[in-house]
């Protein structure tokens, strides 16, 4: 997840994984993972992937994986090539 400068978020609010939020919102509900919410009140602005992409990010964790791996997959983690980390890991397991 990003949280931008001088966000201001309300006590109990969860922030999804790999959510975006932007710089001076005030966040007074959830946020979805993988969404992107600005202003005062934040509202929702887009989705950072299609559905299909968050199942997927949201289904491997790749948050709990040990540093090396991250650091294997870092370029497509840092993109939105899901697609291809998806086979990567795929050709991987195959391996």
């Amino acid at each position: 997840m990003w949280i931008g400068y001088d966000v201001k978020l309300f006590r109990g609010v969860t922030i999804g994984n790999g959510a975006v939020i932007g710089a001076c919102s005030l966040v007074n509900k959830d946020v979805p993972p993988y969404a992107i919410v600005a202003g005062s009140p934040a509202r929702h602005i887009r989705w950072r992937f299609p559905d299909e992409h968050i199942d997927f990010l949201q289904s491997i964790e790749w948050w709990h994986w040990p540093v090396m791996k991250i650091n294997r997959y870092m370029p497509f983690l840092c993109s939105a090539c899901i697609n291809e980390l998806r086979a990567q890991l795929a050709e991987d397991e195959q391996s």
